[in-house]
């Protein structure tokens, strides 16, 4: 149970770090996605 809420963890910032590095890009997919 706690390797699964490091694992958690890890991912969360790896998914933070790539919605910032990518914001603009991502915006524009949930657009496109949206219509």
């Amino acid at each position: 149970m706690v390797k699964r809420l490091i694992i958690g963890a890890a991912v969360t910032a790896l998914v933070v770090m790539a919605v910032r590095s990518a914001g603009p890009d991502l915006r524009r997919y949930k657009k496109i996605r949206s219509m």
